[in-house]
């Protein structure tokens, strides 16, 4: 592990300096991504998967290490350094409270703490806004820090396949069309830019727009025109 979390230092090194000798102005940084079960390698068996208390035991520790490490690395090259710790488990508050509590007590800096929230995928349960508002509510309180939503998304269409096939569940109110999608994202952005809690959105591969699984999730068509729901960006 020593090893390991040497070689992720100097790579985040090396990379932050070329970053900011390409002119790269922010400071804040992901540290993996949806990294609720591992990093780099170090994953737990499926037993563990969902049980903090064997996380804990399994995984964490060896995880915080490596963040640990990552971040040093980010901060000898850019002293600024702001990071955000970012996890998939977007219905289960108490998973996510034991997550950044633990790596709070191993010393890992978190600025910010990510939840994805992809509702249509109905993982964990439909978790309309109201609910989703009481998981960031509760995770916000919890350790206290801002909460960012680095990935969601919703279709505009049940005419796709792939990987997010499954993802095609209506939120009651916002059907699957062109129309349903503006509606849903307008009223997310409006959801998180009033949340106390919520700090930042950021909209998953707004760009991928082919013929591919994330067709019916892109802001833009196959020609690279917006669709209707980029309008959500601009209302009030």
């Amino acid at each position: 592990m020593p090893e390991r979390g040497e070689t992720i230092r100097k790579y985040a090194r090396d990379t932050v300096t070329n970053f900011r000798q390409h002119g790269l102005t922010s400071h804040l940084y992901e540290v993996g991504n949806e990294i609720d079960y591992g990093i780099c390698g170090v994953f737990p068996g499926k037993k563990a998967k969902r049980n903090p208390d064997d996380l804990k035991d399994r995984l964490w520790a060896d995880e915080a290490s490596l963040i640990l490490a990552c971040e040093a690395g980010v901060k000898a090259a850019d002293p600024e350094a702001k990071f955000l710790l970012h996890l998939a488990l977007w219905w289960d508050a108490d998973f996510c409270i034991a997550f950044f509590e633990f790596m709070k007590q191993h010393q890992v800096q978190i600025d910010d703490a990510g939840l994805s929230y992809f509702p249509s995928s109905n993982i964990g349960g439909s978790l309309a806004l109201a609910q989703f508002s009481e998981v960031v509510s509760r995770l916000g309180d919890a350790i206290g820090r801002p909460i960012i939503i680095p990935e969601t998304g919703y279709p505009s269409s049940s005419d796709f396949g792939g990987q997010f096939a499954n993802w095609r569940n209506e939120v009651p109110g916002y059907p699957l069309t062109p129309e349903g999608r503006r509606r849903w994202l307008t009223d997310f952005v409006r959801f998180c830019a009033s949340h106390q809690k919520i700090a930042g959105i950021f909209y998953w591969s707004p760009e991928w727009y082919g013929e591919g699984m994330w067709k019916a999730f892109a802001l833009f068509d196959v020609e690279g025109n917006a669709r209707p729901a980029w309008q959500a960006f601009h209302e009030k």
